[in-house]
């Protein structure tokens, strides 16, 4: 009998349940992002990063509503990184999970993920060079 007999220890569970990976899409990981927003409006905190106590931030910015996948603007077009905000947030918000999910910004979802991919490549790269 050891340690961890004696005191019940069990595996620490690190994201994965049953073995399978819990990985979103782009598509989803926007939505969620929305939601996180939506929770933003209704005066929850949210934090992002628990270890250094870093706060989502509101994608309202001066009467612009700028969303984020991740660290990088959501809107690829350089002519529309901002939407001006001209209707309740909430209902902006509703609309553009409406739009991501029936599939109208595939083209920013598709230049999201090849950023991602020669991202990882250059990533790759480098760590090879060491």
């Amino acid at each position: 009998m050891g340690f961890f007999d004696e005191w019940e220890g069990v595996p620490i569970n690190h994201g994965k349940s049953n073995g399978k990976s819990k990985t979103t899409t782009l598509e989803e990981d926007m939505v969620i992002n929305c939601e996180n927003q939506m929770k933003l409006l209704g005066g929850e905190e949210i934090i992002t990063n628990k270890q250094k106590g870093t706060k989502l931030k509101s994608w309202f910015i001066d009467g612009y509503m700028v969303p984020k996948l991740g660290n990088s603007l959501f809107f690829t077009e350089k002519n529309r990184q901002k939407v001006k905000v001209t209707k309740e947030k909430e209902v902006m918000l509703n609309s553009l999970v409406h739009w991501i999910k029936n599939g109208e910004f595939k083209k920013d979802f598709d230049e999201h993920r090849e950023m991602r991919r020669i991202q990882g490549v250059k990533l790759k790269e480098a760590k090879n060079k060491k």
